[in-house]
């Protein structure tokens, strides 16, 4: 081996070795929050939580723990641990920059009765964050959505946006909390810089409100302060929106449906000009049993047609749910199974892995070239 392969090994073992050291993600993989000890029935009490990475055939790249151990934390790191059959609660997200994962639960010890109903001023409301790296901290635990479940949170890269059965708030990086809306919220996701929020209450905003995807606040802005509620999709009485995902032209929108009936499944939305329409429901594979995790690729996406997006979703089965994907080419296409859970675990919420900063790869080619540099140095020696 001559001289310049000797150089080229080493700038390669060099950023080998600090890969393999990493747990970060890998673009374009999508992960997928699951509930539960592996070893305990379901119930209401608390259990912990971990995040899957997926890759899009549907093999295990790896799984991170959130922390929950030991007696309720007074200060962070805190516990982050969730119901297993609490269906409304576990809808993680990628933030809105895309540079991390947000996931929610509660600073409360593994076996604690009745999570979701307790009180947030004795167990707080956890606010979990996964790097790009795939570091896990817990950062938040704040008195919010106290005595009703806390369903999901979002980020814009800096502060938060929390959802639950009492509302919806708003959370700077501090801690500070701000009620944006009453009512029995879902979902909350960030499209084009605008919140939004599922909801299959008649009540969210109001005495018989429609059920559906609800935007929060003005278009292009984040509340930070009480805001309207405006129906954007009226998915129609009895039904039961979950998680939700907006084309990049906001013409179109998946809305995944936990029905057990041929409703229930992934609705394909389009803005017809004065209201959003129903096109048809994609089933999940199983019939009768529908959706509630969603996350949408839209690269492929045709915004004239509506057809070829790819779409992820974990299923609404009591045990043994699964992880599906579908390429969207119209009404007939066909769910995949990639990945089922496993006994006493349950999936919940799925997104995008978050996209590694530039500052990640500069760090690993930096060691590289620190380590080429040494081996230069000893070879001149």
């Amino acid at each position: 081996m001559n001289r310049n392969h000797w150089i080229m090994a080493a700038a390669m073992a060099a950023f080998s070795a600090q890969a393999m050291a990493q747990t970060a993600f890998h673009a374009g993989d999508v992960v997928v929050e699951r509930v539960g000890d592996g070893a305990t029935a379901s119930s209401g009490n608390a259990f912990p939580v971990s995040v899957l990475e997926y890759s899009t055939s549907g093999t295990l790249v790896q799984t991170i723990g959130l922390k929950a151990a030991g007696t309720q934390p007074t200060s962070a790191p805190y516990n982050l641990t969730d119901s297993e059959n609490a269906t409304s609660d576990g809808y993680l997200n990628r933030s809105a920059d895309g540079k991390f994962i947000t996931v929610s639960g509660y600073n409360a010890t593994p076996g604690t009765a009745s999570v979701a109903s307790s009180a947030s001023a004795t167990v707080g409301r956890t606010i979990g964050v996964i790097s790009s790296g795939g570091v896990a901290t817990t950062p938040l635990a704040v008195s919010m959505l106290s005595g009703n479940n806390y369903r999901s949170v979002i980020s814009d890269g800096t502060n938060y946006w929390a959802s639950g059965g009492n509302g919806v708030v708003y959370v700077t990086a501090g801690g500070s909390v701000t009620s944006l809306s009453s009512g029995n919220a879902r979902v909350a996701e960030i499209f084009n810089t605008t919140l939004y929020i599922s909801s299959s209450s008649t009540t969210f905003n109001g005495a018989s409100s429609p059920l559906g995807i609800w935007r929060l606040g003005t278009a292009g802005s984040l509340p930070t302060a009480t805001a309207t509620a405006t129906n954007v999709i009226a998915t129609g009485t009895g039904s039961s929106p979950y998680d939700f995902a907006f084309s990049p032209s906001g013409n179109w929108a998946y809305v995944a449906d936990d029905r057990a009936s041929a409703s229930g499944g992934i609705q394909l939305w389009k803005n017809t000009g004065s209201a959003f329409t129903l096109q048809y429901t994609l089933g999940t594979g199983v019939s009768n049993i529908g959706a509630r995790g969603l996350t949408v690729d839209f690269s492929n996406f045709n915004d004239t047609t509506g057809k070829g997006a790819l779409i992820y979703a974990t299923t609404a089965e009591s045990t043994l749910n699964r992880l599906i994907a579908i390429n969207d080419q119209g009404s007939g296409s066909a769910a995949t199974t990639l990945a089922t859970a496993t006994a006493n675990y349950i999936f919940r919420g799925v997104d995008f892995t978050p996209v590694p900063e530039p500052a990640t790869y500069a760090a690993i080619f930096g060691l590289a070239a620190l380590g080429l540099v040494a081996w230069r140095r000893r070879a001149r020696a």
